[in-house]
């Protein structure tokens, strides 16, 4: 008999890797007839030249230990008995070594699953007794859980889900920790071919009519927040599209761990669960229209069953392109949480306006929401006035 005692969830997880089978008979193997057996035999490692031996002629490695999971496998008292002090043919023993390393990484993983399972276990009873005997309260250990989940929060890098096809550094600079800020100074970039990269800048003009060129980010909302403006269509549409970038830097330094969602699963293409108020609508008109039929509890999908709305691509989760009054709005999820710190998680979407028969382009977002598992997904602004109703 092994006079080197095999802890419990070793022996448990040796058990399950083998499938609840003997090693030598391969069959069932009950818990009460367990035994862990050694492949090279443990008696032989009380003689250490005849060990160094062995390990020699057997290629076993200097470092070999013989109390290891990978000298380890599960048999029958009987089996075991019938086995003895045993050494069988290198060959044999190489098969059943090789064996046992490969099941090696599957009992350490149900080895560190019993474990931590233990651990919280024993955990869970100290946080009972301590609530039983008042050591803290109840509010004291949510105030502790939260500023775990807040801090585990912190250490997850928001998902981009897509939508930031026009700026792909953006993501890694958040992914790595860096300078958001830094991204407002780099230089405006092009492709002319061949995979090289020039710098540009874009024109503006104010209502005196003086003409500047910009070349960041930092420059373009300098200047828009004394008056100038891009004219010309293609470049209201690159203007546009670097205001929402602004917006995206800005979000994803203020973004916060919801403490509830109703997004889960969500996909913004599924437009039964989508309200009309999604549209950024270009009139006044329309934005009265789109609320009308919001308030009327109609989603995108009523709408196209009438005749109002037109879906055309519902193909990715993440993205649905919808024609509206002559115009069309690729709108795209790019990330979620809580945007408007209101504990309830959000979504951030890019939306490509462009005209159907026209050449106007231009770039917005949204932060849409849903207050209930009976709410349409919609803007939170308007889903704040009327999630009380």
């Amino acid at each position: 008999m092994s006079s080197f005692k095999v802890d419990e969830i070793t022996r448990s997880a040796i058990w399950q890797a083998y499938g609840n089978t003997c090693y030598y008979c391969d069959k069932f193997l009950e818990w009460s007839q367990l035994q862990i057996d050694h492949i090279i035999p443990e008696s032989i490692a009380d003689d250490l030249a005849k060990f160094e031996s062995i390990k020699k002629d057997y290629g076993l490695g200097a470092d070999f230990n013989i109390n290891s999971i990978h000298n380890f496998i599960p048999a029958h008292n009987t089996c075991n008995q019938r086995k003895t002090n045993q050494l069988f043919s290198i060959t044999a023993t190489h098969f059943m070594l090789e064996l046992a390393n490969k099941k090696s990484k599957t009992v350490l993983e149900l080895i560190a699953t019993e474990e931590k399972r233990r651990r919280s276990s024993i955990s869970l009873a100290k946080i009972s007794t301590s609530l039983a005997s008042e050591v803290f309260t109840e509010e004291q250990l949510h105030d502790v859980i939260n500023r775990a989940k807040d801090q585990k929060w912190n250490n997850i890098p928001i998902q981009i889900r897509g939508g930031l096809d026009y700026i792909d550094q953006l993501y890694k600079i958040f992914e790595k920790g860096g300078d958001l800020d830094a991204f407002y100074h780099m230089p405006f970039q092009e492709d002319v071919g061949s995979g090289k990269m020039q710098n540009f800048k874009i024109p503006l003009i104010n209502d005196d009519d003086i003409e500047v060129e910009v070349g960041t980010l930092a420059e373009l909302l300098e200047y828009t927040n004394l008056g100038f403006y891009a004219i010309y269509t293609p470049i209201i549409g690159i203007a546009t599209a670097l205001s929402v970038v602004d917006a995206t830097l800005k979000m994803l330094k203020t973004i916060q761990r919801p403490r509830i969602s109703y997004l889960d699963d969500f996909e913004i293409s599924k437009i039964l669960l989508l309200s009309p108020t999604i549209i950024p609508a270009a009139t006044p008109e329309e934005i009265h229209e789109l609320l009308d039929f919001a308030n009327k509890g109609l989603s995108v999908a009523d709408l196209v069953n009438i005749g109002i709305i037109e879906v055309i691509d519902t193909k990715s989760a993440d993205t649905i392109l919808i024609h509206y009054q002559g115009f069309s709005y690729y709108i795209i999820d790019v990330f979620r949480g809580d945007l408007n710190n209101d504990g309830i998680e959000d979504m951030f979407v890019n939306v490509y306006v462009g005209a159907i028969e026209g050449s106007m382009r231009y770039s917005t977002y949204l932060i849409l929401t849903r207050y209930s598992p009976i709410h349409l997904l919609e803007p939170a602004k308007f889903a704040e006035a009327i999630k009380d109703i």
